[in-house]
């Protein structure tokens, strides 16, 4: 039975295996980057050559240094959890369950106050690799997005809560979309009515 890897991203990051804290080599933080890359690119794949550029620029040996963060990746999530596809490295979406997967099922059927709960804070609060320039990018848009969409679920989460009679817990949810994003004007309008 493949081992699942839960990733916790909105907020400070945590990852579990099979329900329990990860062995310390996955906890690396280039294995990390690379399955969370994997995870929130378009169909889940990605070229080895992007991969390599992306993550290890400045390596002489980056086709080494992807490998072995493949190698890191397989040991504890299975063989099959990245595999080749053409050109591409796909990563298998079974094997990962990723809050932020969670949040866009809660949104999409209308449970603000589950997806506002799942936003602990920006996205991969505190995560920072060798930092190189394209993976700095990535993870800045990414914050960005998902500091609008968290800001958006948990505004939508106080006009329900509003419209239910329970101010008390709309004026947790706006104070939640203010600490994401305090020059957001929709969550300071929420913090008003409330």
């Amino acid at each position: 039975l493949r081992p699942l890897i839960t990733c916790r991203t909105l907020g400070t990051l945590e990852i579990l295996v099979d329900g329990r804290a990860p062995p310390r080599e996955l906890q690396w933080k280039k294995p990390v980057a690379l399955l969370l890359y994997l995870a929130h690119s378009p169909r889940r794949a990605r070229t080895r050559e992007h991969l390599e550029r992306l993550l290890w620029p400045d390596s002489t040996k980056p086709a080494h240094a992807l490998s072995q963060a493949l190698h890191t990746l397989r040991r504890w999530g299975g063989r099959d959890i990245i595999t080749p596809v053409a050109d591409q490295l796909r990563l298998d979406p079974a094997a990962v369950d990723l809050d932020t997967d969670r949040f866009d099922r809660l949104v999409a059927s209308e449970d603000w106050a589950g997806a506002t709960e799942l936003v602990g804070g920006e996205f991969l609060e505190d995560f920072n690799p060798r930092q190189t320039a394209g993976l700095d990018e990535w993870m800045q848009a990414e914050r960005d997005r998902w500091k609008r969409k968290g800001v958006d679920a948990a505004v939508h989460c106080v006009r329900q809560l509003l419209d239910a009679g329970d101010p008390e817990r709309a004026l947790r949810a706006a104070d939640r979309a203010a600490a994401l994003d305090g020059h957001s004007d929709a969550a300071l309008c929420a913090q008003i009515r409330c």
